[in-house]
């Protein structure tokens, strides 16, 4: 019974996930592109909130007036600055961007090392 209620509530959410495709194959290329300003870690494409949401109509409807990807991504730049991008530019601004997980990386490297150096002591 459980297993026929969950079926039933998944295919009611079948209209709801087309509803929100985009009809332009260029609309998806541009939502993989662009970050989301809530979530960061994730594009507009797989962001279920609300600003995504908004974005994804925007880049559809700018589409559809005829304004090219270049455009759209130049409006986006503006509004929300570089890292709305997923690949933002190597530029002075945005070097930290570029350079943070390497920091990151370099950060827990020496600290596993430390730990080793530690325990091999013991």
């Amino acid at each position: 019974m459980m297993l026929r209620l969950v079926f039933a509530l998944c295919l009611l959410s079948f209209p709801a996930l087309a509803a929100d495709a985009p009809h332009d194959p260029r609309a998806r290329d541009l939502f993989q592109k662009i970050r989301c300003p809530v979530c960061e870690a994730q594009t507009i494409d797989s962001s279920d909130t609300d600003v995504a949401r908004d974005l994804r109509a925007l880049v559809e409807k700018r589409l559809a007036e005829g304004q090219s990807e270049e455009q759209i991504m130049n409006d986006l730049r503006a509004a929300y600055g570089d890292a709305i991008v997923m690949t933002p530019p190597v530029k002075p601004s945005t070097l930290p961007l570029w350079l943070a997980p390497f920091a990151l990386l370099a950060i827990g490297a020496a600290a596993a090392l430390a730990l080793l150096r530690k325990a091999g002591r013991s």
